[in-house]
């Protein structure tokens, strides 16, 4: 009799104990955590792919210093570069936002004056306010450039963004997170600075007033189009690369 009741108090314990780490694990669901990852990716939201093309399209047009201000040189050479600038959406934008950036870069040219590769890195602070989702943030991360004498650049690294979110709609909550991602073998055409394809993964951790943590992880698949295919706890997303709308599939 006793080591029944022994049993059950113990099996009642486990339980317990596994109820509260799946409260804690889903204070937010699958899909709040995949839009919060859709908008750190967008380019409407200052995420990872607007990071990666402005940094492209400013490494693109750093590369006329070199040749402008030394006519020859006998080993590979470095300059560095620093950039700030600010973004905002037009009057009336059904995502509004504002934002600005500092990048800071090491560019590396060959004999023959070429940029053949650089490395960055880059703060930013903004906001955003879209349909189901609004938010303030800031973030940072590094970046490195290879393969830079040919049309098509890689481009690794990683984008880290901290921000205070509001989900909206009928069930309003706010949140505080923080968005990792490491990005592997981006490939980003130079004269357009789109992304072609490439992978990360992410992993975001947060907390809501009341409701307890949360953290997920997951992958991500850049296909090109301005679309990213996002797979987290299970579920596969596509989400468009422009605006941060997500879907599952």
């Amino acid at each position: 009799m006793k080591k029944t009741i022994l049993f059950l108090l113990v099996g009642t314990m486990v339980m317990v104990s596994s109820c509260k780490d799946q409260v804690a694990t889903n204070a937010i669901s699958t899909d709040d955590a995949a839009q919060m990852i859709s908008m750190s990716l967008a380019t409407n939201s200052m995420g990872a792919t607007s990071i990666i093309q402005t940094s492209v399209s400013t490494g693109n047009s750093s590369s006329s210093i070199a040749p402008q201000k030394v006519k020859s040189v006998n080993s590979d050479f470095v300059i560095s570069v620093d950039t700030t600038f600010s973004v905002s959406s037009k009057p009336g934008a059904i995502i509004s936002y504002s934002f600005s950036a500092n990048y800071g870069y090491e560019l590396t040219f060959n004999t023959q004056l070429q940029l053949t590769n650089a490395s960055e890195n880059y703060t930013y602070t903004g906001s955003y306010d879209a349909p189901l989702i609004a938010s303030t943030h800031t973030g940072s991360g590094v970046f490195s450039f290879t393969n830079m004498t040919s049309g098509i650049w890689t481009v690794n690294g990683t984008f880290k963004r901290i921000s205070d979110d509001v989900f909206k709609g009928i069930q309003a909550k706010t949140s505080h997170s923080e968005t990792n991602l490491n990005l592997t073998n981006i490939l980003v055409d130079r004269s357009s600075s789109t992304i072609q394809s490439g992978t990360a993964t992410v992993t975001i951790t947060g907390t809501l007033p009341n409701k307890g943590d949360f953290s997920y992880t997951g992958t991500i698949t850049f296909n090109g189009a301005n679309t990213a295919t996002l797979v987290i706890n299970g579920t596969s997303f596509t989400v468009n690369l422009i605006t941060g709308e997500h879907k599952a599939k």
